[in-house]
């Protein structure tokens, strides 16, 4: 969504691994030497460590590149195996036949053991790579063990490449396993990217996507390395993260505070009530939302205008024109604010401010945005790959309604599904005052308006409340439970917002009319 307004060609932060955006630092390249040398020697495992999210994948692509071309490779990415599966699944790999049901451990040894033989003698080498291999168990490390037995006077017929969480380490040390561990030629745990290297990660991949000028603060850049800890996925999470809410903001550059933002959006954490941008918390931790299948109650929010020209979108020809009038941003928050009775020629989200409603981003299934029965507008994309954009306004069953481009459109699910792009936004109406969430250090004003709003819900006498309180807290976590959120008892987004549709508080009345 933000691709244009910061002049660039692409998203750079994709945590997609495009080898256009490989960024070596010193310590993928140390941990690259020495995986090649290990492959130079004669044993027969190499070992990967690192957190998740360090760039181990990334080291073990560059590595394959650099294999001679006479070399075959295998790869598990599923280690979850028994030693019978484990052998099954190398065979799948180098493209063995086998019985399933009658070959047993010692016929698919033999087999690979034929195999290996036949690539060696016509001067080619067989390399397995296993991926998350801290999930193997000792029995199975034990058969690998065997597979590297197969030797030539000066070879090993295979070598095995280990890639695992630093678990893996301590699964080695295990005295059942010293005989693999001692055939271990090279290891090298990798280290998150140091305070540096962050800033170097993060310009290189803006200057791949096209950037011209800088987006990121220096003190956001320091925010960076701290808060993702140099882990390459987090910081690619936060950046995107962090460049959406500025584009929200219409702000040309990210700060520390709106990376501070992000940081809470995408790691789950309770709002810290010291901050006063929390409008921009996009709280959809997948830990705080668990949604149950409402499809058999799924219903509309009908636009509080005239009844307008409903099309139906069978197929392409249907919405291709509204789809060419709806291709940028503004205009599909035109579409959304105007669900709202906000009608300006500038419409986003600092302008919807003026109007007490705030936005919340995300990428979000539609199923999820069912259950906050709230209008979202969607990104979708058409047969060309060129997004366009429109609101969802509803839903009955198998079938959707749309506004776009001044029209509603009435399509089925699956058509939805398969061009929605996962991006969503939606607007809602927080109460007065609200600065990300609802606890104990809210104001009076706001406790109260939480108090008697969910006792008009459970039917009940609102008690006059000034501070936040246990009984308070236990009637939200009630409710987040009825709304399958995660019960901690505290007001957040996700909570008001189905509050706000639980109420009614909503541009008008769900129905289920077409």
């Amino acid at each position: 969504m933000y691709t244009e307004f910061f002049g660039l060609s692409e998203v750079p932060f994709s945590i997609a691994p495009d080898p256009a955006y490989l960024f070596l630092s010193d310590r993928h390249r140390e941990a690259l030497a020495h995986l090649t040398f290990g492959f130079n020697d004669t044993g027969g495992f190499v070992l990967l460590t690192g957190e998740v999210g360090t760039g181990k994948t990334t080291v073990c692509r560059c590595l394959l590149e650099q294999l001679p071309a006479n070399t075959r490779t295998a790869f598990i990415l599923n280690p979850a195996l028994d030693a019978q599966e484990l052998l099954a699944a190398i065979c799948d790999e180098l493209h063995l036949p086998y019985d399933a049901h009658l070959d047993t451990i010692k016929i698919l040894f033999d087999r690979l053991r034929d195999h290996l033989l036949e690539r060696h003698d016509d001067g080619e080498n067989t390399v397995l790579i296993i991926d998350e291999a801290q999930h193997l168990r000792p029995e199975v490390l034990e058969q690998l063990r065997l597979l590297t037995n197969l030797e030539t006077n000066k070879k090993k017929l295979l070598k095995v490449v280990l890639i695992g969480q630093p678990e893996l380490q301590e699964l080695l040390r295990q005295r059942e396993l010293r005989q693999l561990a001692q055939r271990i030629t090279a290891r090298y745990h990798l280290l998150p990217l140091s305070r540096e290297e962050v800033i170097q990660y993060v310009q290189h991949r803006l200057k791949v996507a096209g950037c011209q000028r800088p987006i990121f603060t220096r003190n956001a850049l320091n925010q960076l390395h701290k808060l993702s800890d140099g882990v390459p996925r987090l910081i690619n999470l936060l950046c995107d993260r962090a460049m959406l809410a500025a584009y929200a903001a219409q702000q040309w550059q990210v700060d520390g505070k709106l990376l501070k933002a992000a940081s809470r959006e995408v790691q789950g954490l309770v709002e810290d009530t010291g901050t006063r941008n929390n409008w921009l918390w996009q709280s959809i931790s997948a830990a705080a939302l668990v949604v149950i299948a409402v499809v058999t109650i799924w219903q509309f929010w009908p636009m509080p205008q005239a009844e307008p020209v409903v099309v139906e979108a069978e197929a392409e020809s249907d919405w291709l024109a509204s789809a060419q009038q709806s291709r940028n941003l503004p205009q599909g928050f035109k579409e959304l604010a105007a669900v709202w009775g906000v009608n300006e020629p500038r419409s986003d989200c600092q302008s919807l401010r003026r109007y007490g409603l705030q936005c919340l981003w995300g990428q979000q299934p539609i199923n999820r945005l069912l259950v906050l029965e709230h209008p979202a507008l969607l990104k979708l994309e058409d047969e060309s790959g060129m997004q366009f954009y429109a609101v969802l306004v509803g839903v009955q069953g198998e079938r959707v309604r749309l506004h776009m481009a001044g029209q509603q459109l009435e399509t089925d699910m699956d058509w939805l599904l398969a061009h929605y792009q996962g991006s969503s936004v939606l607007v809602w109406q927080p109460p007065q005052g609200y600065l990300g969430s609802i606890g104990t250090h809210a104001s009076a004003s706001q406790i109260q308006w939480l108090e008697t709003q969910l006792s008009f819900l459970q039917g009940q006498a609102p008690r006059v409340l000034q501070q936040y309180d246990a009984q308070l807290a236990e009637r939200i976590r009630w409710f987040q439970l009825s709304q399958n959120l995660e019960p901690d008892g505290i007001a957040g987004d996700h909570t008001l917002i189905q509050l706000n549709a639980q109420m009614g508080d909503v541009p008008v009345k769900l129905s289920q009319e077409l």
